[in-house]
């Protein structure tokens, strides 16, 4: 089993409201496109770009407790199981 190092601070389920479904102009028609989130920097000041939520929000291990199997954190399972339901829910 894969390690869960990546886990997502603000869950993708949620961030999917978010996506704009259009893709961009210069998008290769014979391409997949996954909806993204449009995003801005802390300070406001760059220019708008886009972002897979699935690249959102995530850092490594924040929800990984000590006492935790390295492939098999325990809130993050739960949480995991939570999203999923709430996605079926949504």
């Amino acid at each position: 089993m894969k390690k869960k190092a990546r886990q997502h601070l603000v869950p993708r389920v949620f961030l999917k409201s978010f996506c704009d479904s259009r893709p961009p102009a210069h998008h290769p028609s014979d391409k997949p496109f996954e909806p993204s989130v449009w995003v801005l920097d802390k300070e406001l000041s760059g220019e708008a770009y886009r972002k897979s939520p699935a690249k959102l929000f995530v850092e490594h291990h924040p929800y990984t407790l000590a006492a935790d199997h390295p492939t098999d954190p325990v809130i993050e399972a739960w949480l995991s199981r939570i999203e999923s339901a709430y996605e079926g829910i949504r």
